[in-house]
């Protein structure tokens, strides 16, 4: 009887994809039925060892390049999806709140430009034009031939991805396609769907956060009706959160920062760079508040800095305190999304989440792992300019964040006043808006029993069973 194991190859490129299959023990429970096959798009020698240490196959690939003229042409194929399939107010929210650092000109010229390409796109035989052409140059134009015979000296039986949207692992999606392989993906996060540009290839399962998330599937990609298998299975992700085994013990994590187990702790969790370039003055305005006596004096400040951002800038623009610690998050040496994440990098976000009693963070998932913790949830949403200010506070309105902002359990500051009343308030009464942080739980994760990585694993298996009995079948 034959017991060898379908290969089912996994491309990982970003660091969250190490913390979503390797940290949470999927990779372990996915062995179990399955050969899997990891294929990196970076070099993480470390991370590499250990997991063939643990008895998994690991594989580093080139990098998938497009030639100047291919990514012209996908430019106009994302604006086609943002206009006539996407149609989120989440793009042109964000995009607005970029351009008000920009010139009028610029602005004004970006905007020209994109009138312009949108003529390309007006009719369904123009649309239908320009994706045979994308069929037709992205051969000539990538080295999508280099990585096909790579593809095939891997021998997959299926594929699985968690970031479909990332352009640096589309070309093995492409060619699983066109070698009629099952393909599966589990989306990384709740907001990549309306946030990402063009996902080429129709999956035949696609493993989801929520019922919005479902809903935007079948949205986005009318074709996947028909054919694919869409299910909300939660957050694995989030698992840590619902175990104290992934908690340190509190004198432990205080001595990591040099705080007092004593005194209470204010979490702020930086955004990236690219999208809050400004986001500094908020943390400087609770700092000077704490300075002026405006906060409790034992408060402590504990600022956590986004994987894809650099702490320095965030030094220089704050200075340092006694109260105030800062706290370098998991980032790569030579990109910033190419880094392992730890069990140690695990245990402590889950053990400053659990530990400090409010958190302020702008527009972020963070929001959502901290009512994990049923603590007090606080997003800026001001600026010394008034049209800024709008604009900022329209992010929050992003239509992945609605079902967050719709519970009532984020509490919007609109000044720097009501933000440093609004932690002073949380500080005196964490308790407040408990039952609505509840809800964001239920709207954004759906579960909240610590098996979701189970139920993923799961999905797999009964996904892999059915085509091998169907590819049987076709025999």
């Amino acid at each position: 009887m034959n017991t060898e194991k379908h290969r089912l190859l996994i491309p990982v490129s970003i660091n969250f994809s190490v913390r979503y299959l390797f940290r949470t023990g999927l990779a372990e429970q996915i062995q179990k039925f399955t050969q899997p096959v990891f294929v990196f798009t970076w070099d993480e020698p470390t991370l590499l060892d250990e997991l063939k240490e643990r008895g998994f196959e690991c594989h580093v690939m080139p990098e998938c390049s497009y030639d100047l003229e291919y990514l012209k042409l996908r430019k106009l194929i994302d604006l086609w999806f943002d206009r006539k399939r996407l149609k989120s107010p989440g793009k042109g929210i964000q995009r607005r709140y970029l351009d008000h650092r920009l010139s009028n000109i610029k602005v004004v010229k970006r905007r020209l430009k994109e009138m312009l390409s949108l003529r390309h796109i007006l009719s369904k035989r123009q649309v239908n034009s320009l994706f045979d052409l994308e069929r037709n140059m992205l051969s000539q134009y990538s080295n999508l031939d280099e990585l096909r015979l790579l593809f095939m000296s891997w021998t997959p039986d299926a594929f699985f991805t968690l970031t479909p949207f990332h352009r640096q692992e589309e070309l093995l999606s492409r060619i699983a396609q066109e070698q009629k392989i099952p393909c599966s993906t589990a989306i990384l996060s709740f907001d990549n769907l309306t946030k990402r540009g063009w996902i080429p290839v129709i999956y035949d399962q696609y493993l989801v956060w929520n019922k919005y998330n479902a809903q935007e599937v079948l949205r986005i990609y009318p074709e996947s009706k028909n054919k694919s298998q869409v299910s909300v299975i939660g957050a694995p992700q989030f698992d840590f959160y619902f175990s104290d085994k992934n908690v340190m013990p509190l004198k432990k994590w205080c001595e990591l920062f040099g705080l007092d187990p004593q005194h209470p702790v204010l979490l702020y969790a930086g955004g990236p760079i690219e999208l809050f370039p400004n986001e500094t003055y908020f943390l400087k305005d609770i700092v000077d508040a704490k300075l002026h006596g405006d906060l409790p004096a034992n408060l402590q400040i504990l600022f956590r800095c986004h994987p894809i951002d650099r702490i320095e800038r965030w030094k220089n623009a704050i200075g340092e305190y006694n109260f105030l610690f800062y706290d370098e998050s998991w980032s790569g040496k030579e990109k910033l999304k190419y880094a392992n994440i730890t069990d140690q990098d695990i245990n402590k976000l889950v053990s400053s989440l659990k530990y400090s009693t409010v958190h302020v963070n702008v527009c972020s998932t963070m929001t959502v792992d901290g009512c994990a913790f049923d603590k007090p949830q606080i997003g800026p949403a001001y600026d010394l300019d008034k049209s800024a200010s709008k604009k900022l506070k329209q992010m929050y309105r992003q239509e992945h964040f609605l079902p967050i902002l719709e519970t009532g359990g984020l509490a919007l500051a609109n000044s720097k006043e009501e933000l440093i009343q609004m932690i002073g308030e949380s500080l005196a009464m964490p308790q407040l808006k408990s039952n609505e942080r509840r809800k964001i739980l239920d709207n954004i994760i759906t579960y909240t029993d610590g098996k979701s990585t189970h139920r993923v694993a799961m999905q797999l298996k009964n996904f892999l069973e059915k085509n091998s009995k169907q590819s049987k079948c076709s025999v």
